[in-house]
């Protein structure tokens, strides 16, 4: 832990930011991905109530992302 602390105090500030913020991008792009398929896959068999339903719970999904990220 102390070696990670010494190489983020020791690279240059892009670079680190790179290095924080793509992991943080993947995992937001493979979630609206999944909640994408998910509206497709419910469409076809479940109907339209149930597109409607993940809609609503993709913004809490990404609230919740929001607040775990801040913490």
């Amino acid at each position: 832990m102390n070696q990670d602390r010494e190489l983020a105090l020791a690279q240059p500030m892009g670079k680190l930011f790179l290095r924080m913020t793509i992991p943080g991008v993947i995992g937001t792009v493979v979630m609206g991905l999944y909640n994408f398929v998910d509206a497709i896959f419910l469409g076809q068999f479940v109907g339209p109530t149930a597109v409607g339903a993940v809609g609503l719970i993709y913004v809490l999904v990404i609230l919740n992302q929001a607040i775990l990220v801040w913490v």
